[in-house]
């Protein structure tokens, strides 16, 4: 039937209770207080509430009382840099080989002629 079981196990209380929280403070902040007139003011309601207030701003007890868009700046400043993540990538090395994104190819490799029609 096309159905996929849950990733939790059966009786699981935190299953989906990070979607849970955020649907909840969504409804509880916002759809709770106000009711817009047409669909493009509600999405425009939305957007505004999760990109200038739930992301940047909410802080969060799951984690660490940080805001999701600090939380996530934190996790990318602690991450190893670019390339150097010691997993094997496939570069430059094959002629024409498109390389992976945090292994550019060497300027020589860079495509010069004109490909305009």
């Amino acid at each position: 039937m096309g159905v996929r079981p849950s990733m939790g196990s059966v009786g699981d209380a935190y299953d989906n209770a990070m979607a849970e929280s955020f649907f909840a403070s969504l409804e509880c902040e916002l759809i709770d207080r106000k009711s817009w007139p047409t669909k493009t003011e509600a999405r425009l309601a939305l957007f505004t509430w999760i990109e200038g207030w739930y992301n940047p701003r909410r802080r969060h007890s799951a984690l660490n009382y940080l805001s999701p868009m600090n939380f996530e700046m934190r996790q990318v400043e602690a991450s190893p840099p670019r390339g150097q993540h010691g997993l094997p990538t496939v570069g430059a090395c094959v002629a024409g080989a498109t390389p992976p994104v945090d292994n550019p190819a060497p300027a020589h490799f860079e495509r010069t002629e004109d490909l305009s029609p």
